[in-house]
């Protein structure tokens, strides 16, 4: 359009006066290459400005393979879209496509920074953190979810703080966090309503349903639950819907309603099969096994199991192996393979543990001592129950607690100690009943019934076992497992018959599609009369708007103008605040010791002094008293210009300390550090806590000794190719709650020992292949594989280390390391 206008305002009016047969022409052009050409004009067109994808992402987006209905279906309109929304469907598939999650989102996050796209550099951030929730690497996962966070609330970007408020408060449901999880999942759940955000809406109530169950608040999980199927459904998000419909089946398995679950979890396992999505089919695999198992047929339970769980690898969700492998147990116990039954159990908690799965956990290690119990090991199986049941109080984990109290229950009554017994039974069915779990009513109540009749009370024990018979009629019998068997006939039958009602129906609407473009291109030759009539109109108005136009173009040349005077304005002011950060770098360095002056009284030294921005919160310090050589590395609250401020203080303090107060010893130089940088700050009338964590080293140049004092940062010395560290005092430079005296150490050194002394920006900086931390163990290990090399190339070596692993990402703190061979 904007081409049209630059040629009608270059036209006079005798050029005018031909435009309506010139329109005419071009629009029977376009109307017959139209009619002839049966793809839509938006699935051939592509955008002049795109992204240019890295090898491996455009071999991913090539790639023809199906994967699921929403991946594909994201990949096809990849090309029709310009760079910005390119990026945002790259952060989508990251969020769709788990096995290129990683990749996927670190492409969109390396192209927003490549356009300056900050909202899609926000985006990126939190797909990052959910793909780290789903490796269970919690701390990873909270930082990119903040830091996504912390973009969105700074430029009101309600759509990414609700996603980043979500997964967070999703990952608190699964650490077993869920009072707090409940918390954030509201506020992300409020903020997706009024944005109209009905896929966030859907996620949130999922996991508060997940939450609900978690407690045994069931009326409240099915609610949530209700609601997230409406809220999908409406916009054909299969995966929460089934997800949804699976733990509803759940319930009713819990609360002993099998017909009403079975026949749920048959619907899904369908659903979940013909959409390709293997997580939540291995879930109603198990889930289908659970409901044999409570039944006793376990042949039946483990084949279902045995189904699930080869889904589940191939998925590499081990969250749901841990589960498969706790159930396979069951079912080989209750068969009397108690081998098979322990191996499975040892997995299961093996991958909990690895995970932080801590009800998994709780369940792997209840079983393992059900297996003692089954070998009249009651004091070994009581080892276990009792840790079992300390991790699902923690969790606040009432099923499990449940359960727990009644196995110990059983330990109890076979060693007589019918007290206790009693109060563990009691405990048990009470949590049961407040629940309505009929199974382990069931069974609670048998247990009391005997423990009653041995203690004389006949009118309880006849109570307990009228209970038990009914909730054992309740929960089934040979004629409920035929019922079992006739509902998952008719749910594969009913399968069978979607798929081939799907298969017609696509070739219904492949016919109405060809009937329907028949139709198009007819209207659009009667539209073509008609618009030739219009076209005569058309060239009045375009004149008259010509005239407009001209009016318009003076009035956009002077705002232009004006605009640009305004970003001259702008740029003079970012260049005058940059020359005096510059500046402000020039009077930090000023406060550093020339390297020449180190290397004058320790000539095998090394420095490595990166800051994270212009000027730094990290320093370095020496000072030279008579025989003693001072030198520290230190990391001031912050970095960029706070962090350098408190920097200057602390140096001062520093060298007040040494040079007029005369202290020598190097604990008490950080006592009077302290006690002046607090005095400095206590003349503001705010509080302030800023100080900063140092590793101070005293070498006595004429007795060859080594004296040493830290805050916070340790003291790494390498001798005999043997790492040896001597730990800080757990206390800043500054403000602290339990302030004590700084510790002096002696050190007696053997020649060509090397002391390294360093803040923590290198273990800090997140980076890899997988982006997690750099810690500190790698860290000491290229220390020590490279430590006898000459200090200088020990130092390029560090440097390019730390630069390979940061990669695209940005530094996250200031680097200090200083390395001294004596």
């Amino acid at each position: 359009m904007a081409a049209f206008f630059v040629i009608f305002s270059s036209m006079n009016f005798k050029q005018i006066s031909i435009l309506p047969i010139f329109i005419f022409v071009l629009c029977a052009i376009v109307l017959n290459w139209r009619c002839d050409n049966k793809k839509q004009e938006s699935t051939t067109k592509v955008p002049t400005k795109q992204v240019v994808l890295s090898k491996r992402v455009d071999a991913l987006m090539k790639d023809t393979t199906s994967y699921n209905p929403v991946v594909d279906s994201l990949k096809k309109v990849f090309n029709s879209l310009d760079d910005t929304l390119q990026i945002l469907l790259l952060n989508e598939l990251s969020e769709n496509w788990r096995p290129f999650s990683f990749y996927l989102a670190q492409e969109a996050l390396e192209q927003s920074k490549t356009i300056s796209f900050p909202y899609g550099e926000a985006a990126s951030y939190s797909k990052f953190g959910i793909y780290y929730y789903r490796k269970h690497d919690k701390d990873s996962s909270a930082y990119f979810l903040n830091k996504a966070l912390e973009m969105a609330n700074a430029r009101k970007w309600q759509d990414i703080a609700a996603e980043a408020l979500s997964w967070k408060g999703e990952a608190l449901r699964w650490a077993g966090e869920k009072d707090s999880a409940l918390k954030l999942l509201e506020e992300g759940l409020s903020i997706a309503m009024k944005t109209n955000d009905l896929k966030r809406a859907a996620f949130c109530l999922m996991s508060e349903g997940e939450a609900y169950r978690g407690n045994l608040e069931f009326e409240k999980a099915f609610d949530c639950y209700s609601k997230s199927i409406s809220y999908s459904t409406q916009i054909n998000d299969v995966y929460k819907i089934i997800l949804c419909n699976n733990s509803i089946a759940d319930i009713y398995r819990i609360k002993g309603d099998y017909i009403r679950s079975i026949a749920t979890f048959q619907k899904t396992r369908e659903l979940a099969k013909k959409n390709g999505i293997k997580v939540q089919l291995a879930f109603s695999l198990q889930n289908i096994g659970n409901i044999y198992e409570a039944q006793k047929d376990f042949a039946k339970a483990l084949q279902y199991y045995k189904e699930a769980i080869k889904i589940a690898i191939e998925s590499k969700d081990q969250l749901r192996v841990s589960n498969i492998y706790n159930k396979m147990g069951v079912a080989y116990e209750q068969m009397n393979n108690y081998d098979m039954a322990i191996g499975c159990y040892e997995r299961s908690k093996g991958i909990a543990e690895a995970i932080g799965s801590y009800d998994n956990m709780a369940e792997a290690l209840t079983n393992i001592g059900s297996i003692h119990y089954q070998k009249k090991n009651t004091v070994k199986a009581l080892q276990y129950y009792n840790e079992a049941y300390d991790i699902a109080k923690e969790t606040e984990n009432q099923g499990k607690m449940c359960d727990v109290l009644y196995a110990m229950a059983e330990c109890y009554f076979v060693n007589k100690d019918l007290v206790k017994a009693k109060e563990y039974s009691q405990k048990s069915l009470k949590i049961a009943q407040e629940n309505n779990l009929l199974p382990v009513i069931k069974m609670a109540s048998q247990q009391l019934g005997n423990i009653y009749q041995l203690e004389g009370n006949y009118k309880k024990a006849l109570e307990m076992i009228s209970l038990h018979i009914i909730m054992k009629d309740s929960l089934g019998n040979e004629d409920k497992i035929k019922e079992f068997a006739e509902v998952e006939y008719k749910a594969k039958e009913e399968g069978l018959r979607a798929e081939q009602y799907a298969k017609e129906q696509m070739v219904k609407a492949e016919r109405a599609r060809e009937a329907e473009e028949l139709k198009r291109q007819k209207t659009i030759r009667y539209a073509f009369t008609l618009g030739f009539c219009m076209v005569l109109i058309l060239a009045i108005v375009i004149y008259r708007g010509l005239r407009v136009n001209k009016k318009q173009n003076r009035i956009i040349t002077a705002q232009k103008k004006e605009v640009e005077h305004q970003k001259e304005l702008v740029d003079e002011k970012n260049k005058e605040i940059t020359d005096s950060i510059t500046y402000a770098k020039r009077l930090q360095e000023a406060i550093l010791p020339p390297q020449d002056f180190v290397n004058k009284y320790l000539p095998h030294n090394f420095i490595l002094y990166k800051p994270k921005d212009i000027v730094a919160g990290d320093f370095y310090w020496a000072e030279k008293i008579n025989d003693l050589f001072f030198i520290a590395a230190a990391d001031s609250t912050g970095h960029g210009v706070p962090g350098a401020m408190v920097s200057v203080v602390c140096s001062n303090a520093l060298n007040r300390s040494v040079k007029e107060f005369k202290i020598t010893e190097t604990g008490l130089i950080l006592d009077k550090t302290r006690e002046l940088v607090l005095e400095t700050f206590e003349k503001s009338t705010n509080e302030v806590k800023d100080g900063m964590d140092i590793s101070l080293l005293c070498v006595d140049l004429q007795k060859r000794k080594v004296y040493w004092s830290g805050a916070n940062n340790p003291l790494w010395f390498i001798s005999d190719n043997q790492l040896n560290e001597i730990k800080a005092d757990k206390q800043p430079i500054g403000k602290s709650d339990y302030p004590k005296p700084f510790s002096t150490h002696e050190i007696e050194y053997k020649e060509n020992t090397t002391f390294y002394l360093f803040t923590d920006g290198i273990a800090d900086q997140f980076g890899g292949p997988k982006g997690k931390k750099f810690k500190y163990k790698q860290f000491s290990d290229l220390l020590l594989q490279y430590n006898n090399l000459p200090q200088a190339e020990l130092t390029a070596i560090i440097d390019k280390n730390f630069e390979d692993w940061k990669g695209a990402l940005e530094q996250v703190d200031d680097v200090c390391v200083i390395g001294i061979r004596l």
